[in-house]
């Protein structure tokens, strides 16, 4: 992910957000918090979801489970038995996660997408679906920190015209800008909330993905779709970055990343755009691709 401010979009303009909501008019919401052998990292998420001043008659929590082998699904049994556990045998990536605990949670108004690596602070929710329950937006985005709660993880995002995702202050230190409610292109899905009904209407996340990017396509539809998103910075949250991702081949990793600007490029532009800059996108692709394999302090992008 690009970390270049200069190519956040137009969207990205600031907003003037309303008053908190009262707890009567909260929406019941459904957290999806996909896992992969994640087990510590996870029954902290949980704990800190747990500590919500939220509503809990109004709060249902589901964990995908993607074939870990560490305990984690006994450790959420044993330790969470209100929590929803879907398992599944293998791992299927980020975006069947997502959708699977989402169709785990089918009473809910809005839907919340967590990292098993976060942890967020007790008005995370609330901050997070105010701006949806009062009619601002259908979708919105956490301000993201790092462990340490000083440097800036996503506070909001973009892309350039190939398809790259950009996320605004990226290992930046935190500051008075990264405070300010804007319309952002996509809100990152390692914290954010969603309207339920747009989110089933527009086909949820493309399960195509299977990780990276999945979260810049699902924005670029909400807009194609007359919708807007937001972010949402007093629902904070620290983030332990790529706590999972790493555990995968570099090559691996990076190959998603390259393919996944390309499809969101296919998918999004209309005919006569994507006509005109396919070649471009195709060949800054290929540019990528190039970089990422004459590294070699990074590791090479090995083709076996």
């Amino acid at each position: 992910m690009s970390t270049s401010d200069e190519l956040l979009t137009i969207a990205d303009l600031a907003v003037r957000p309303g008053a908190m909501p009262d707890a009567s008019d909260l929406p019941q919401v459904g957290v999806v918090i996909a896992n992969y052998n994640g087990r510590e990292q996870l029954m902290g998420c949980l704990a800190s979801l747990a500590a919500q001043d939220y509503p809990k008659q109004k709060l249902r929590i589901a964990v995908f489970d993607n074939g870990s082998k560490d305990g984690s699904a006994k450790a959420v049994r044993s330790g969470y038995p209100d929590v929803v556990l879907v398992e599944n045998e293998r791992n299927l990536g980020f975006t069947p996660a997502a959708n699977g605990g989402a169709k785990a949670l089918p009473d809910s108004e809005h839907f919340a997408f967590l990292n098993n690596d976060a942890r967020v602070e007790p008005m995370w929710l609330r901050e997070l679906v105010a701006p949806i329950v009062r009619g601002e937006c259908a979708a919105t985005s956490s301000l993201m920190l790092d462990e340490s709660g000083s440097t800036v993880d996503f506070a909001g995002g973009g892309c350039n015209f190939h398809g790259v995702a950009v996320s605004h202050g990226y290992k930046r230190p935190r500051g008075p800008e990264h405070e300010v409610a804007r319309r952002t292109l996509f809100a990152c899905g390692g914290a954010m909330a969603v309207d339920a009904e747009v989110f089933n209407a527009i086909g949820g996340f493309d399960d195509e993905f299977f990780a990276y990017y999945d979260d810049l396509d699902l924005g670029w539809r909400l807009w194609l779709a007359g919708h807007e998103v937001h972010t949402a910075p007093r629902a904070l949250c620290r983030h332990a970055h790529s706590h999972t991702s790493g555990r995968f081949p570099y090559e691996q990793v990076r190959l998603l990343q390259v393919r996944n600007a390309i499809l969101t490029c296919f998918k999004n532009y209309d005919r006569p755009n994507l006509d005109r800059l396919l070649p471009a996108i195709l060949a800054l692709a290929v540019r990528r691709t190039y970089f990422l394999v004459r590294d070699k302090d990074d590791r090479a992008l090995r083709i076996e």
